[in-house]
């Protein structure tokens, strides 16, 4: 008898795409293949960073059931219009952008204290509140096995019955991104979480999943806990014919790492590619901050903003550019990019958890001058690309693809 599922988390999932969202929706589309019955859990609205309102974007495989408690649904629309406390985060995220808003966001910080979280990841504990949803959504569907959306829901589980498997999806080491951030200087975008504390919650689990094979065998040597590295099934598409020769891009949202990344490729490896092709265009897409990245006004450099469809611009693009120096987990923007057999330039941060498999596939530099050789080449060398096209052409599918030996083994071992 396959399981009944609870999936646990804070973020609404189906508001937009991005790297722990493709997790997400992986692991549930590998769950229902089995046969499982799958219910989707958001406890957003008795969290301490409720919104408004939200969008659902993001459709859920087939068959898999979504609750979010305390909001009223309408045309796609999610709403909790009557909260005060989630008009207040919203006004105290404002007030980032709107000076005049900053008085009432001091109101606010005033009046809820530590119940009122504004950066844009939580990452806090759950409240009494979210625990009590999520043990009471357990119950009324029988849910033989609970996974939780990150680490912070540790608490839960000592409410739950000793039989029901209990498991983690972990994405990254958060510590560790932690570290990373403060090391570079960078401020945090999640509270700061000690090695020590998220190693406690992991071993709360009955399994915890690491998103590569590096962290996973960095927590099998510190957990009791039973690590598994979720395999990440990508669609294959075929590569295009409508190539825009000296086109690169970059897709991502609004997160930190993402922001120290392109203020890397913007202020030093973009000069430097424009002066050797001088008709070079780099495209952005996605939420990444406009604000953050305004001061920057290389030519060339085209922002899109949120992109309903990606398909057009992969398909026109000749490089894709992965140019981190922050971050862990594994990078889902570089697989969806191997998936539409693209040429990559990517930072050892970039390739987090596809070690050992980039010869041939993707392009690695972790200097300014190393990282534009590496795109100057692609742009001017079509027999090059072509190298790395038909690389990634064959890793996506090696190792990403739904009959790839990691997802059978990997729900074998899962479900049993």
């Amino acid at each position: 008898m396959r399981p009944t599922v609870l999936f646990v988390t804070r973020n609404p999932v189906v508001r937009e795409t991005s790297g722990s969202t493709t997790l997400i929706l992986t692991l549930l589309e590998l769950l229902r293949a089995q046969g499982c019955e799958v219910t989707v859990l958001s406890t957003l609205a008795y969290s301490r960073s409720p919104r408004v309102a939200f969008q659902a974007r993001v459709p859920l495989p087939e068959g898999v059931r979504y609750r979010a408690p305390g909001y009223v649904q309408a045309a796609g629309i999610l709403l909790r219009s009557f909260a005060l406390k989630a008009w207040a985060r919203d006004v105290c995220r404002a007030s980032t952008k709107v000076a005049l808003f900053r008085p009432l966001c001091l109101l606010m910080e005033w009046m809820y204290g530590d119940r009122l979280y504004t950066n844009a990841w939580d990452l806090t504990l759950p409240t009494a509140k979210e625990l009590r949803v999520a043990k009471r959504e357990a119950e009324r569907i029988g849910a033989s096995c609970v996974i939780a959306n990150y680490a912070i829901w540790a608490p839960l589980f000592a409410e739950l019955p000793a039989e029901t498997t209990k498991i983690i999806m972990a994405h990254d080491l958060l510590s560790a991104r932690v570290e990373r951030m403060l090391a570079a200087g960078d401020s945090l975008d999640c509270p700061q979480i000690s090695e020590a504390e998220e190693l406690q919650w992991l071993n709360a689990a009955d399994v915890v999943l690491a998103a590569q094979d590096t962290e996973a065998t960095y927590l099998r040597e510190r957990l009791q806990a039973r690590v598994m590295t979720q395999p990440i099934v990508m669609k294959l598409q075929e590569p295009s014919q409508e190539v825009t020769p000296h086109r690169c891009l970059f897709v991502g949202g609004h997160i930190l790492p993402n922001v120290s990344g392109m203020a890397f490729f913007l202020d030093e490896v973009w000069p430097r590619v424009r002066q050797a092709v001088p008709d070079a265009e780099f495209v952005v897409a996605g939420t990444i901050g406009q604000a953050e990245l305004a001061g920057f006004q290389q030519p060339g450099v085209v922002r899109l903003g949120r992109v309903p469809r990606l398909e057009g611009e992969y398909n026109l693009a000749a490089v894709c550019v992965v140019p981190l120096v922050v971050g862990s987990g594994i990078k889902i923007k570089l697989l969806e990019a191997l998936s539409f057999g693209k040429a990559c330039v990517a930072t050892s941060v970039g390739v987090q958890g596809l070690e050992g498999l980039t010869d041939g596939t993707i392009a690695v530099a972790d200097t300014a001058e190393a990282f534009a050789d590496e795109v100057i080449a692609l742009l001017l060398s079509a027999e090059r690309r072509k190298t790395l096209e038909q690389g990634a052409v064959r890793l996506a599918r090696e190792q990403f693809g739904p009959s790839s030996e990691a997802v059978r083994s990997f729900l074998h071992l899962l479900l049993g």
